[in-house]
């Protein structure tokens, strides 16, 4: 995934297991962004499954986020800057198999709109303060349109957005 001029990407190494990576700007060669699951345990960050293809939607804050695997087991949202000391876990997944397929995310204003396939909607601005699931009913189904500072909410009132 390129942002602003580097690119970040997933990579197994012998030294780390698989872990992210940055190249591009000022580095002459690819540098490991840090060992998030360290030794040879594997965080396997999986770039692509929440941000799509649409590169002005993959970063937030100035911060790149991602998921992937924690050193206790459990997959989270992370955000780094391409620095060790600028990455960092926003949240845990209650369950790991939702957060495998998310929405690709929304602007909406300085933060991003995003859905995990349990229908449960987030939002972040890129810092774990900032990150959070959004109340919605039972009766939610999924569906919300962004227009202008308001997020409006499906709830099966015949194509009514409330």
């Amino acid at each position: 995934m390129n942002t602003n001029e580097i690119t970040f990407f997933s990579r197994d190494s012998r030294e780390y297991g698989t872990e992210l990576w940055v190249s591009g700007g000022l580095l002459a060669e690819p540098m490991l962004v840090k060992d998030l699951h360290p030794g040879l345990n594997s965080s396997s960050p999986f770039i692509q499954t929440l941000f799509g293809e649409t590169p002005e939607v993959k970063s937030v804050g100035g911060k790149f986020l991602f998921f992937a695997t924690h050193k206790n087991g459990s997959v989270g949202l992370w955000a780094t800057d391409g620095t060790e000391e600028g990455t960092e876990l926003i949240q845990l997944a209650r369950n790991t198999r939702d957060i495998l397929d998310f929405t690709p995310p929304e602007p909406f204003g300085e933060k991003l709109v995003f859905q995990s396939r349990n229908e449960e909607l987030w939002i972040t601005d890129g810092t774990s303060l900032g990150t959070f699931r959004l109340p919605v009913d039972r009766f939610f189904t999924g569906q919300f349109k962004i227009i202008g500072e308001a997020i409006l909410l499906d709830y099966g009132f015949d194509g009514i957005f409330i």
